[in-house]
């Protein structure tokens, strides 16, 4: 395997990016304490809303199904935030403290691969293969196209 190199012949490295904002390549401590600060604020809100709207509509939805809908809807809903905020925060000023908060840390707390993937094996050691199956399915259909809509909304705005 071949890696790219700059001129001097070395590999490139993070620090070569000209894109990379110049603070990152100096290694400022204190710019990446500061990401990591508004990272962990995303994350804390983003956890908090799936617990939140999980248990409601696990209690709302409380025995009249046994189609896991509150992951779904999360995931669905988050990838819509997602592919808005990623398209939204390239169009218009934003810091990079705002997009890792909003991306990484509110969305990727928010979604949760791990859950899906459990209640599905759940639901397939159950031996309720149809609904393990629409679950499957309907995931893997529903948020990609729920991202694309965020995107799509969001370029509409720009």
């Amino acid at each position: 395997m071949s890696f790219p190199r700059t001129r001097e012949s070395r590999p490139l490295t993070l620090q070569d990016d000209p894109n990379l904002d110049s603070r990152v390549r100096g290694n400022d401590i204190t710019y990446t304490m500061q990401k990591f600060l508004f990272l962990s604020i995303g994350a804390i809100a983003g956890a908090g809303a799936r617990y939140g709207i999980g248990v409601w509509t696990s209690n709302w939805l409380a025995g009249s199904t046994d189609f896991p809908w509150a992951t779904f809807g999360i995931n669905v809903s988050g990838s819509l935030l997602l592919g808005f905020f990623m398209r939204y925060l390239t169009g218009v000023p934003a810091s990079p403290e705002l997009r890792i908060m909003l991306t990484t840390g509110f969305c990727g707390a928010f979604t949760t691969m791990s859950t899906f993937s459990y209640e599905f094996v759940s639901l397939m050691g159950q031996r309720q293969h149809l609904i393990a199956g629409a679950y499957m399915l309907s995931t893997m259909i529903a948020s990609p196209l729920a991202c694309f809509g965020g995107y799509a909304v969001a370029g509409l705005l720009l």
